[in-house]
């Protein structure tokens, strides 16, 4: 869409909708028919000079979104799953801080997905984070962490409901292409994608001790 402004060719429609209701067919509409004139005309200004759709136009005039999604996004950082099986990075990862059950606690989404309570057991990291959040406060919550987590006393899981769709987006360390042919490089791939898209709470349920990355991959790939 042209970067035009809206409220220009609104005036615009405006302009030209009073220059044509003083014509001898304009003076013989009603006000409501004027009304619908005048809004028509505003569309098809935006339509032409923003080569737009008509429907958007109309759309932007009752100020409501220029795009509707079926799915709203919820970030997944990978650097800490990653770095708890193992992966050195080549600079300090920043922790977040947050209340906890002992004053303020380092705590990350790794923390939260390894102490999940046991209903959540079967879910891979993509699919725990696309189905819960995390919100302050226990009540009378069925969703709560482990007690090995900094914040089970203070913090609880809650489900998203059914009509409110979520989608990972990734942040932090990415897979390179499958077809790179450096040794380093596919393990991290490997790595990168048996932890988001496998269900686990420790290295060897993902990867047993002895065997690299891309056999515990093709591992899982047969077993699927």
């Amino acid at each position: 869409m042209k970067a035009l402004h809206l409220p220009q060719l609104v005036q615009a429609g405006y302009v030209k909708n009073r220059t044509l209701a003083k014509e001898p067919a304009g003076l013989a509409k009603t006000a409501l028919q004027h009304a619908h004139t005048l809004l028509q005309r505003c569309v098809n200004q935006i339509r032409k000079k923003a080569e737009i759709p008509g429907p958007l136009a109309m759309s932007l005039l009752m100020d409501h979104p220029d795009h509707y999604c079926s799915h709203e996004f919820t970030t997944l950082c990978t650097n800490p799953f990653l770095t708890m099986l193992g992966y050195r990075q080549n600079h300090i990862e920043e922790l977040p801080i947050s209340p906890g059950d002992t004053g303020l606690v380092f705590v990350h989404m790794g923390d939260d997905y390894i102490h999940r309570p046991d209903e959540t057991e079967d879910l891979a990291p993509v699919r725990f984070f696309e189905l819960y959040y995390k919100n302050r406060g226990t009540g009378d919550s069925k969703y709560l962490f482990d007690r090995e987590h900094p914040q089970h006393l203070t913090w609880k899981l809650v489900k998203r409901h059914a009509s409110n769709k979520h989608l990972v987006q990734f942040s932090g360390i990415m897979p390179t292409c499958e077809d790179d042919t450096d040794p380093a490089k596919l393990e991290l791939r490997a790595m990168w994608v048996l932890a988001m898209f496998c269900p686990w709470r420790e290295k060897s349920d993902l990867c047993p001790d002895g065997m690299s990355w891309r056999d515990a991959l093709s591992l899982h790939e047969l077993r699927q």
